[in-house]
């Protein structure tokens, strides 16, 4: 299951005697470590958690508790202010028999207990006495990032388990090179947070199949495409995933020429500034794009409407899944402009979420589905 917005309360009860037989649970809402313990205790059978953004302590430190999670064998979290002291008894408490575990830290500043998660000790320690069972291909990814007031830091395991890496301007552009052997290594991941690394990133990452543009990516030329183009692989990649505010959509049609091996596409929001969304469909270039991308899965993160929907199913004509958030009095024309069957450009489509809404949506859309071939999910 993948919970996209959660409410979830310190007074909720503690679960007793109704549980879930949930074994794959996704929450990409923000919940705390507090919190996480009356979610849990639903969920004795959970196999796979992944948390997109676990917080710190609302009401006070992470409780132990009795729950049992005898078969979580797989853990991703994203962690974002959370101290050392706190995440320890999250793993002995609730996370014992994992094999695999991916943590992702941010922290405000650089300082007390952000540090304690590059303790080499404490994580021996914490390993080896609780996490018996965690596989023994450990990575390690720590970054620090303040965009004006400071340089950036970043902190990677040794070798060969790195399969990620973020460029930044400023300091790792003095250190990344001869510091991290980044030829030698198989990264997979690219994720940019600045522009002027893209020049300096030539012929570093032969193997990079997913590009990601960070929330603070500052998008301030037309020439982007070709500069990345010339720099990585665009060819090979697979996924793209664009976080960043002021990335056109022009902008990405000129990225998509050089990308035709793409099937994941994640979008912050679809903008058009200079022109309208007739004038995107009818350039020859958007034409090239139509034809010859292979993108099978869009998300849309921000509100979304039915001229930008349109604009999405002329150029993604392969599109079979698609996520977007919008407000309810959009769905009455979107919902079945995607779902008529005389519109050819949709004929893949099979699947479509519509994130972060009001329950009442789901009265709506009920009266609006109508295909036994089409599933619709309403988070």
């Amino acid at each position: 299951i993948v919970i996209e917005l959660l409410q979830c309360s310190k007074s909720s009860p503690v679960a007793t005697n109704e549980f879930s037989t949930i074994e794959h649970l996704i929450i990409n809402h923000e919940i705390s470590i507090d919190q996480l313990p009356i979610l849990l205790s639903y969920v004795p059978q959970l196999r796979h958690l992944s948390i997109g953004n676990l917080k710190e302590p609302k009401f006070n430190r992470a409780e132990r508790g009795s729950i049992s999670l005898n078969y979580l064998i797989n853990v991703s979290l994203k962690l974002h202010n959370i101290n050392f002291d706190d995440f320890e008894i999250l793993v002995i408490i609730y996370f014992r028999q994992i094999q695999i575990l991916t943590i992702a830290i941010q922290y405000i500043g650089f300082y007390g207990n952000s540090t304690q998660y590059l303790n080499a000790d404490r994580w021996e320690q914490l390993i080896s006495t609780h996490m018996l069972n965690l596989q023994h291909q450990w990575f390690f990814d720590h970054h620090y990032h303040q965009i004006i007031w400071s340089n950036a830091a970043i902190f990677y395991s040794r070798n060969p388990y790195r399969k990620d890496y973020v460029l930044y301007d400023e300091l790792v552009e003095n250190i990344w090179s001869s510091r991290f052997g980044i030829n030698e290594d198989p990264i997979h991941h690219i994720c940019i947070h600045g522009k002027n690394m893209i020049k300096e990133s030539i012929d570093h990452f032969p193997n990079a199949t997913i590009l990601t543009f960070c929330e603070t990516f500052e998008v301030c030329c037309d020439s982007i495409a070709i500069d990345l183009n010339r720099s990585l692989p665009l060819k090979q990649l697979t996924k793209l995933t664009i976080e960043c505010h002021r990335f056109s959509f022009e902008q990405l049609i000129k990225l998509l020429q050089f990308t035709p091996n793409v099937h994941v596409l994640k979008l912050d929001s679809i903008l058009l500034y200079r022109t309208d969304s007739v004038s995107i469909q009818q350039n020859e270039l958007s034409k090239l794009v139509s034809n010859m991308n292979t993108i099978t899965k869009v998300t849309i993160s921000k509100e979304i409407t039915l001229e930008k929907i349109q604009l999405l199913t002329t150029i993604f004509l392969r599109m079979e899944y698609l996520t977007i958030n919008l407000y309810k009095q959009d769905l009455q024309p979107i919902v079945p402009f995607l779902l008529s069957k005389s519109n050819n450009k949709t004929r893949y489509l099979s699947s479509l979420c519509i994130s972060q809404q009001c329950n009442d949506l789901m009265t709506i859309s009920k009266t609006l589905i109508k295909s036994k071939n089409f599933f619709m999910i309403i988070l």
